[in-house]
C-alpha cells in the first residue's frame, strides 16, 4: 500500500503479546493503521473500520486452527472485550424448520462425511444450517417425532457414535478458546438443534441414557464453550414473549449479583423447555417405580448442571413432586438394592438433588444432606462387599470435597461430616468386616486419616480389638491402617495405643507368633514416622523390654530387634545420645552373656547408621572413641571364645556343624559370623589394628579345638584373608610363623 508506513517488528511483537495471535492479521491491521498501535487495536477489536480487511477463511476446525467467516462483517480478532455480548437479530441464522420440510430419509452421505471429519487428529466439524451436522440433527429430530429414531440404523449410529464425540469436541476441546464469534454462533445453533432432538426423543420409551449424557455436556457451565461465552446475554425478550414476564424456566442471575449471565446456557434450557423436553424429563422422573438409581441420576443431572440459573418461582412448584419422589425412592431402598453394583449412583442422585434444592428449596438442603449420610450409613452396615465398598468410596469422596479449596456451596462441611462420623461410630462399623479386601482397606485408610485426631480412646480400643481371632491378612491390614493414621495421633492417643500393643503382646502365646510379628512390624513403622520424641523413646523402651523380659521364639526376637533398629536408625527425632545409650545397653548384654547375637547385630547396625548419617565426617574418630570407652574388640573376641566353648563343650567330637542350634535360637555359624562381622567393621572403619592377643584368641578358637567343624576352619581363613591388612607387619609375621605354618593342610580348602 504506497505511502503507508510498513508495520514495525516492535509493534507486531507488542500486539502479539496482547493476545492477537494471527501474525498476518496483525500486519494487515498495522498497515491500515499506518503503524499506529492504538488504531491497529481498534481495527482488530472491530471498534473502528478503516476500510476493513477480510482474513483468509480457514475451513478446518481443529485444535490448532482459528476459523473465520468472511460473510460476517463484525468478526472479532484477539481477546474478547470484558463486557456483555449480545447477538443482533440480523446476525442470528434462522434454524427452525417445519417437520414436514425435513426429508424422510436419513442423510447417509452426510453421516459418512461427518464421521470421517470427526474421527481424525485434525478434526473439523461443520456448523452451518445447510451442512452435514445440521442435516443429520434435523433428520434425527423428525425420526424422533415419529418415534423411529431408535429403529433407523443410520440414525442410531449417528446418536450412539457420532453425537457423543461431536459434542465432546464442540463443548470441551481447548480449540474452543481460539474460535472467532461467528464460529461460536454457529456452534450454538448446532447445540440448539441437538436440544430440539433431545427434547423430542425424551417423550417416549425406552429412556435414551446415552442421549442424556450428551445433554449434560451441552448444559455443563464449566465446559470450554459455555465458559468462553459466559458473558453473553440471554434472549430475554424472545422467551418472555412465550413464557410470560419473569416466567421463563431459566434466567440469568441479576446484575446485582455480579455473576456471569451465561446467557446461552439459559437460552438452551429455555429452548429445551419450550420444545417439551422439561415436561418429558419430569414425566420420566415421576415414573420412579420403573427406574433404577442410575437412570434416575441421569434424568436429574441436567437439572443439577443448570441449577444456578433455574427460575425458583416457576420450577420450585413444577419440580416439587419430582424431588419428593426421589426422597421416597432413596428412603425405601431395600438391603438387596444396596448390594447391587450400580447402587453408588444413588449418591450421584442425592448430590444433584442437593444442588437443585440449594437453588429452589434452600430450606430442604439439610434434609437431603442428612438423607445422603443416613443412606451411606445403611450401606456401611450391610456385610456385603459392593454395599460397603460403595459406601466407603462415597465417604472418601465427601471427605475429598470438604477438604478441597475449590469446593462448591453445596458440599457437606468438615464439621458436619466429622460430627456424623463420631456420633455414629462410623470407623468401628467400617472395621467390622471386609478387611481382607485391599481395595476396601485403601479407602478405609483415607477415612481413618481424616478422622484420626478425633478418634476417642474407646473407639480406638474397639478398632484394635477387631483383629482378635481374624485371619493374618485382616490383621496385617488393620495394622497398616493404624500405622498410617498414627502419624497424626495425639500424644494421648499414642499412649493409649502403646498400652493396647503391650497388652496384646503380653496376652498372646507362641501360637500367635505371626500376629505378634505383625504388631512388631507396625510398631517399627509408627516409630519411624511419628515426630513425638517422648513417644518414640517410649516405643524403643517397650521393644527393649519385650526383647529382654520374654522368652521369645526366634522369629519374634529377630523382628523385635529389627523394629527397634528401624526406629533407632531411621527416626528423625532420635539423637546421638539415645543411640549411644543403646550401645551401652548392648555392651552390658554381651558382658552378661544374654541374647548375644541380637546385641552384636544391634551394635553393628547402630554404628553403621551413626557413621552414615550423623557422623559422616568424624566416623573414624567416633568409632575410636566408642572402642576406647568399651574396649569392644576385646569384649567381642572374648564373647566369641565363650560362645564357642559353650557349644563345643556340650557335644561330642565330630557332631558340630554350622547348622547346630545354640539355646534353641541361633545356629553355630550365625553366632561365629556375627562376631567376626562386627570385629571386621570396627577394624575397617575405625582405623584400628587387631592386637596379637585378640588375633591369637580368634585363631585358636576356630582352628585348634578338636571338636571344631570344617565350617569353623573355612570361616577363620576367609576372615583373616579379608582382615590381614588390619594387622601390623609384626603381627602378620607372628600369625604366619606361629599359627599358619603349623596348621594341618587338611583343615584348609581353597579359599
Amino acid at each position: 500500500m504506497p505511502g503507508d508506513k510498513l508495520p514495525s517488528d516492535e509493534n507486531i511483537t507488542m500486539l502479539l503479546g496482547m493476545g492477537f495471535s494471527d501474525v498476518e492479521t496483525v500486519k494487515k491491521a498495522l498497515t491500515l493503521a499506518k503503524n499506529d498501535v492504538n488504531e491497529a487495536v481498534a481495527i482488530l477489536t472491530g471498534e473502528v473500520s478503516k476500510g476493513g480487511f477480510d482474513p483468509t477463511p480457514d475451513i478446518e476446525m481443529s485444535d490448532s486452527s482459528i476459523i473465520t467467516d468472511t460473510t460476517n462483517n463484525n468478526v472479532q480478532f484477539g481477546p474478547e472485550p470484558e463486557k456483555l455480548l449480545e447477538i443482533s437479530d440480523d446476525s442470528i441464522e434462522n434454524i427452525d424448520i417445519s417437520i414436514e420440510d425435513i426429508p424422510d430419509e436419513f442423510p447417509v452421505t452426510n453421516l459418512y462425511e461427518l464421521e470421517e471429519r470427526i474421527f481424525t487428529e485434525n478434526w473439523s466439524i461443520p456448523f452451518k444450517k445447510n451442512e452435514s451436522l445440521a442435516k443429520c440433527l434435523y433428520s434425527a429430530t423428525k425420526l424422533a417425532f415419529y418415534e423411529k429414531s431408535d429403529i433407523d440404523t443410520n440414525c442410531a449410529h449417528f446418536v450412539d457414535r457420532i453425537l457423543p464425540e461431536c459434542f465432546s469436541k464442540l463443548m470441551f476441546s481447548p480449540a474452543v478458546r481460539k474460535w472467532q464469534p461467528d464460529i461460536h454462533e454457529g456452534v450454538f445453533n448446532m447445540v440448539q438443534l441437538f436440544i430440539d432432538f433431545a427434547a423430542t426423543r425424551l417423550k417416549y420409551q425406552p429412556l435414551p441414557v446415552k442421549l442424556l449424557g450428551i445433554l449434560c455436556k451441552c448444559f455443563d457451565p464449566e465446559s470450554e464453550f459455555h465458559f468462553k461465552n459466559r458473558s453473553r446475554k440471554w434472549n430475554r425478550t424472545y422467551y418472555e414473549d412465550i413464557f410470560g414476564y419473569e416466567k421463563c424456566p431459566a434466567m440469568s442471575p441479576p446484575y446485582t449479583s455480579y455473576k456471569d449471565p451465561f446467557g446461552w446456557l439459559v437460552d438452551l434450557f429455555n429452548r429445551f423447555s419450550l420444545k417439551g423436553g422439561l415436561d418429558a424429563l419430569i414425566s420420566q422422573i415421576n415414573n420412579v417405580e420403573a427406574l433404577t438409581p442410575n437412570i434416575l441420576s441421569c434424568l436429574w443431572k441436567p437439572l443439577g448442571l443448570c441449577a444456578p440459573y433455574l427460575n425458583k418461582d416457576v420450577l420450585s412448584i413444577k419440580l416439587s413432586d419430582c424431588a419428593s419422589n426421589v426422597v421416597k425412592f432413596v428412603t425405601e431402598l431395600k438391603e438387596s438394592d444396596m448390594k447391587e453394583k450400580e447402587v453408588d449412583k444413588v449418591f450421584d442422585l442425592l448430590r444433584t438433588l442437593s444442588v437443585v434444592c440449594e437453588a429452589l428449596w434452600s430450606d430442604k438442603t439439610t434434609h437431603v444432606n442428612q438423607l445422603h449420610l443416613s443412606t451411606l450409613l445403611k450401606m456401611l452396615h450391610i456385610a456385603h462387599f459392593n454395599s460397603r465398598m460403595n459406601a466407603l468410596k462415597e465417604l472418601c469422596r465427601l471427605i475429598k470435597d470438604c477438604e478441597s479449596k475449590e469446593r462448591g456451596t453445596n458440599v457437606l462441611q468438615y464439621d458436619v461430616i466429622m460430627k456424623w462420623m463420631l456420633d455414629n461410630k462410623v470407623l468401628s462399623i467400617a472395621f467390622s468386616n471386609i478387611l481382607h479386601q485391599s481395595q476396601y482397606c485403601e479407602k478405609l485408610k483415607k477415612v481413618v486419616e481424616f478422622v484420626c485426631t478425633k478418634i476417642s480412646l474407646e473407639e480406638l480400643t474397639t478398632i484394635w480389638s477387631m483383629q482378635s481371632g481374624k485371619h493374618i491378612t485382616v490383621v496385617d491390614n488393620i495394622h497398616n491402617i493404624i500405622a498410617s493414621a498414627a502419624q497424626n495421633f495425639s500424644t494421648k492417643q499414642l499412649d493409649h495405643l502403646i498400652e493396647l500393643i503391650q497388652a496384646s503382646l503380653k496376652e498372646s502365646d507362641n501360637d500367635e507368633g505371626k500376629a505378634n510379628e505383625g504388631i512388631l512390624i507396625m510398631v517399627g513403622k509408627i516409630g519411624r514416622d511419628i515426630h513425638d520424641e517422648k513417644i518414640v523413646i517410649k516405643l524403643l523402651g517397650m521393644l527393649w523390654d519385650y526383647w529382654h523380659t520374654t522368652d521369645l521364639p526366634l522369629c519374634l526376637l529377630n523382628q523385635t530387634v529389627q523394629s527397634h533398629l528401624d526406629i533407632l536408625t531411621d527416626s528423625t527425632v532420635i539423637k546421638a545420645p539415645v543411640k549411644l545409650d543403646y550401645i551401652s545397653k548392648c555392651v552390658a548384654d554381651l558382658k552378661s552373656k544374654t541374647v548375644v547375637v541380637p546385641a552384636l547385630r544391634h551394635i553393628l547396625h547402630n554404628l553403621q547408621a551413626m557413621i552414615k548419617v550423623h557422623f559422616s565426617k568424624n566416623g573414624h574418630a567416633r568409632l575410636e572413641e566408642i572402642q576406647s570407652q568399651y574396649d569392644l574388640l576385646k569384649l567381642i573376641t572374648k564373647s566369641l571364645v565363650n560362645c564357642h566353648i559353650q557349644i563345643t563343650s556340650s557335644i561330642s567330637a565330630g557332631m558340630l556343624s554350622g547348622d547346630t542350634v545354640i539355646n534353641n535360637l541361633y545356629t553355630h555359624a550365625e553366632t561365629v559370623i556375627t562376631h567376626l562381622k562386627l570385629i571386621e567393621f570396627l577394624l575397617k572403619n575405625g582405623d584400628l589394628y587387631l592386637s596379637w592377643s585378640h588375633c591369637k584368641d580368634i585363631w585358636d578358637c576356630l582352628m585348634l579345638n578338636e571338636k571344631n567343624c570344617s565350617g569353623d576352619f573355612e570361616t577363620c581363613f576367609e576372615w583373616f584373608l579379608t582382615c590381614i591388612s588390619d594387622l601390623t607387619s609384626e603381627r602378620k609375621k607372628e600369625l604366619f610363623v606361629s599359627r599358619i605354618l603349623s596348621t594341618e593342610i587338611s583343615k584348609v580348602k581353597e579359599v
